[in-house]
């Protein structure tokens, strides 16, 4: 986006005293760091610099922050009406007496945004705060031109700034602003706190734009740094999922899917999974009316390497829409549906998951690798075999010696954990399948029916599957066994495509991750054929962790049609 023309600024008759390459940007931003300049000159390159993202002068603009006296008298000189902002004035003065057009139609802000040193995004403190910036920029949004632009100047606490940005950008969403442009103005620049202690006599004539015992004190150990955004004031605003929200969730799902779905299956679904909900990040326009949504449900992980077990928690995104009249505003990163998911990744993802995961079609694999920090992990592999002569019927000796046999199951016990603890390792990398978690995906489940069947050996698990039909075509949509069972396998097959359920069938298929390659081989015995998935669903994987999981994905995932939302 392109700025107004750099206006030209008058510099105020103060001493001066050179800046060297190492002194902070926020006390006079150098373009190239390595001239000397005056600290006056570094503050009307930084002030110039900002006002390049400001509506073009004359215009009037808010100014808020310790940097406001400063800014003003130089942004006077270029011909711009700087107002001090305070929520008083701006909610007294302007929002219900001045007419919109007559508003500021830019502000310029100052600020500290980020968690103190050492607060927790939880702590009660940091609360407080985000929720008084959270006023502020209310007021402001109420008190600026529709379509007004935000200049924020912020300054982020700590080396790892991901839990401070991930607040600023849940409060800059739920108030209607969206990003336009990020950038870090400290890359390439080292922090000195020769300028910054006010308190000095040798400095008390000057007057830093941003002044701070606690931030000089992090910018001076390089464990804070300074970032520039630009934000458009919207008619959307982002927030959580609210009680009752869930009848227009669901019409805007009609609306965009072209299918019904239950209140029902929505509590299943966002309310009662095992590991909590709802996890939710709407879009509202003008009067909460729903514009688009972001959702997951957790699911947890589990990796098996060297001997030891990792845990991983995660959320399965799926039913992400926008409605359909809206779906042209904004492009890329400023779209509804790019917002709403970045308010999604700060709200419930960050410091919270290690990663989201989904099965994508084409065009949303490239929307979300380019705009959504997402990758593609591997395209999906679709087995598929005819029902024709598929049957393998064990001697009468074998079931009497072994006492092997194939049963229907009701629910999953505890045997079924038992079972999980005891195969899982065989696998490798796969989401969890306790009998809660099962309990919950396929018994719980409201709308569809399926038929599960168990292998048993002299009453010890050995293996399970889990079927739906689906027309002419019995679908196989989970399956954990032991691989020192597999003989049983076929059996199980067997007595699946002779029950009544199978009746008719043509040909059975299912999702198997090849990356298993002992399973995969069994599905090769069994005569099932890879086939490339008609839809050109791909796994995809955003991570969150410093431990990207992708690598670890292509190379030893096992997912099964279960592990999506489609079955």
């Amino acid at each position: 986006m392109e700025g107004p023309t750099e206006p030209r600024m008058r510099i105020p008759e103060r001493s001066t005293n050179p800046l060297r390459a190492t002194d902070s940007p926020l006390l006079g931003f150098k373009e190239d760091p390595s001239l000397e300049i005056t600290l006056e000159e570094g503050q009307r390159q930084l002030v110039l610099y900002l006002a390049r993202h400001l509506p073009k002068s004359p215009a009037q603009i808010w100014l808020a922050g310790p940097a406001s006296q400063v800014a003003s008298e130089l942004l006077a000189t270029a011909g711009y009406s700087p107002l001090p902002f305070s929520p008083e004035k701006a909610s007294v003065g302007l929002q219900s007496s001045t007419p919109t057009d007559h508003r500021p139609a830019g502000a310029l802000l100052f600020g500290d945004f980020s968690l103190p040193p050492g607060s927790e995004p939880t702590g009660s403190r940091n609360a407080e705060n985000i929720e008084a910036r959270r006023q502020q920029l209310t007021t402001l949004g109420l008190a600026m031109e529709p379509g007004g632009t935000l200049v924020l100047l912020d300054v982020h606490h700590g080396l790892d700034t991901r839990p401070s940005f991930a607040s600023v950008e849940v409060i800059l969403a739920e108030t209607g602003f969206s990003i336009r442009r990020k950038e870090n103005l400290t890359e390439g620049v080292a922090w000195s706190a020769s300028l910054w202690g006010t308190r000095r006599p040798e400095t008390a004539d000057r007057t830093p734009l941003l002044a701070s015992n606690s931030i000089a004190s992090s910018l001076s150990s390089g464990k804070a740094s300074c970032h520039l955004l630009v934000c458009q004031l919207t008619d959307f605003r982002i927030r959580d999922y609210r009680s009752g929200d869930e009848e227009k969730i669901l019409e805007l799902f009609a609306r965009c899917f072209h299918q019904h779905r239950s209140q029902k299956h929505w509590r299943w679904q966002y309310l009662s999974a095992p590991g909590g909900g709802p996890k939710i990040s709407l879009a509202v326009q003008g009067n909460e009316q729903l514009a688009g949504q972001y959702a997951g449900y957790p699911v947890s992980f589990v990796r098996y390497r060297g001997g030891q077990q990792e845990t991983f928690a995660s959320h399965q995104v799926g039913d992400t829409m926008t409605r359909p009249d809206i779906r042209h505003i904004g492009r890329g990163p400023t779209s509804l549906l790019c917002r709403t998911a970045r308010h999604f990744y700060s709200r419930h993802c960050q410091s919270q998951v290690a990663f989201n995961y989904g099965f994508n079609v084409g065009n949303i694999q490239r929307f979300s690798m380019r705009f959504l920090e997402a990758r593609k992990v591997m395209p999906v592999a679709l087995w598929r075999r005819s029902s024709k002569d598929f049957s393998v019927q064990p001697s009468r000796s074998d079931r009497w010696l072994r006492r092997t046999k194939i049963q229907l199951v009701e629910k999953p016990n505890s045997k079924w954990d038992e079972f999980f603890e005891r195969v899982a390792p065989q696998y490798g990398f796969l989401a969890q399948r306790t009998a809660r978690q099962l309990q919950w995906r396929y018994w719980d489940r409201p709308d569809f029916s399926y038929f599960v069947l168990a292998a048993m050996e002299r009453n010890r698990l050995c293996g399970w599957s889990i079927f739906r039909r689906q027309e002419d075509t019995l679908l196989w949509g989970d399956c954990l066994f032991d691989q020192r069972h597999l003989n049983l396998l076929p059996m199980l097959l067997t007595a699946a495509l002779e029950s009544t359920w199978a009746e008719g069938v043509t040909q059975i298929e299912g999702w198997f991750s090849d990356r298993t390659d002992w399973f995969a081989q069994e599905l090769v015995n069994l005569g099932f054929q890879r086939h490339p998935e008609p839809n050109d669903l791909a796994l995809m994987c955003v991570p969150f962790s410093a431990q990207d999981p992708t690598e670890t994905m292509r190379q030893s995932l096992y997912y099964t049609l279960g592990d999506s939302d489609l079955f």
